[in-house]
């Protein structure tokens, strides 16, 4: 629900504080929530104003593309083997198969849910963000 303008004056105030030019003056910033639940409060705005609030349509929004490194650096720190797991890439009527290749389903990188291949280690932290089957584990469950 924050409006982006708070983000973006926490990168000038930190960046003047630490006196670094880089972004939120070299610290590392780890924004979490779901962006499809509440959008940024514009008082008598229109519903063009409140996407245009959203830390989506900030210039800092470009800057979190260093999670796949990121996680990919956790990961090389965890003793064991990569396990790989692969989404499901099949059309359930079969004719939209032309229209949607396997290749086509496997290249795809959708904001918000995991790549094609997730490779994880044993002892892993992982959440759930959406469960498909929610009578087993309900949304925000840790697991290992």
């Amino acid at each position: 629900m924050a409006h982006k303008k708070s983000l973006e004056a926490l990168n000038f105030t930190l960046k003047d504080l630490r006196r670094n030019n880089n972004i939120f003056g070299g610290l590392m910033i780890l924004l979490a929530g779901d962006f499809r639940q509440t959008l940024p409060v514009v008082p008598r705005g229109t519903p063009a104003d409140e996407l245009n609030a959203c830390l989506k349509a900030s210039p800092l929004w470009n800057n979190n593309n260093d999670v796949h490194a990121l996680n990919f650096t956790i990961q090389s720190k965890i003793a064991g083997d990569l396990v790989t797991y692969k989404s499901v890439d099949s059309i359930t009527n079969p004719d939209d198969v032309v229209n949607y290749p396997t290749e086509f389903l496997n290249s795809l990188e959708i904001p918000g849910f995991p790549p094609h291949n997730l490779q994880l280690k044993v002892g892993t932290v992982i959440m759930i963000l959406r469960n498909l089957n929610p009578p087993r584990l309900c949304n925000g469950t840790r697991l290992s």
